[in-house]
This record gives structure tokens, sequence and C-alpha cells, in this order.
């Protein structure tokens, strides 16, 4: 029951069509808040434990954000037709270092996790994860 309530919620809060940026902020609110529900339903999260999760997962999730983001960044700048080979070391040593550090803060996500949740938690979180990203896509391609 609890389920079919999330989904129901999950699909009410994902249904927009419009594009202003307004209402893409929106949209995204309602994604975020989507995932919230979703994530705490798969998790069987109390409240006592969700009010200690979200801020310590949140705070890992916009950290690694921000290093894919400037990863993303720094290989859209990447001109291939010009890239000497000494430029294009030092890009792939940048990027490197990116991926080195987005591996770390996810490695001290789950080691702050451990905090709140169990090993088996973290575990349904990963899996969560995946199923709400392959929700999401779904109702995005059925949208469009």
């Amino acid at each position: 029951m609890i389920k079919n309530i999330t989904l129901i919620l999950f699909l009410f809060f994902v249904s927009s069509n419009s594009f202003s940026q307004e209402k893409q902020k929106t949209y995204a609110q309602k994604i975020a808040a989507a995932r919230i529900s979703f994530l705490t339903d798969q998790l069987s999260l109390t409240s006592e434990q969700a009010e200690k999760f979200w801020p310590v997962y949140n705070k890992g999730k916009n950290e690694m954000y921000s290093f894919n983001k400037e990863r993303n960044t720094l290989q859209k700048k990447i001109d291939f037709k010009t890239v000497s080979e000494v430029e294009a070391k030092k890009l792939v040593l940048k990027i490197d270092s990116f991926e080195n550090s987005f591996h770390k803060r996810k490695q001290q996500l789950n080691q702050d996790l451990t905090t709140v949740l169990s090993y088996k938690q973290i575990l349904k979180l990963k899996d969560a994860e995946v199923n709400f990203k392959k929700k999401l896509l779904e109702r995005i391609k059925k949208t469009k």
C-alpha cells in the first residue's frame, strides 16, 4: 500500500510539461521531493533516521555533483583539433584528479552513512537510487 502511494506521489510530482525557467525550478523541486519520498519509503526510514540521514546524504551528493560538474565543464572546453599532446596530458591528469576526488567522496559518504543507516540499508539505498533514476527516465520518455 505504501509503495503504491509512493508511486502515485512520484508520478504526480514529475508530471510537468512546461519548459519556462520558473517551471523548470518547480520541476526540479518536484523531482527532489519525489526522490525524498521514494528513498525514504524504500529504506523504511524512521522519522529519527530521516532527520539524520538527509543532511548527510545531501551534503555528500552535492559535493559529488560539484566534482562531476567541474570535470564536465573541463571536458566540454577541450578542442580536440588544436589540443597539443602536452596539454592533453595535463587535462587527462586533471580529469583523473576529479574522478579520484569523486570516488573518495563517495567512499566518505558511505562511511558517514554508517552512523545513520545499517549496511543493509546502505545497499538498499544504492539499489533505490538506480530504481528511482529508471522510473524517472521512464516517466520522461512517456511525456515526450
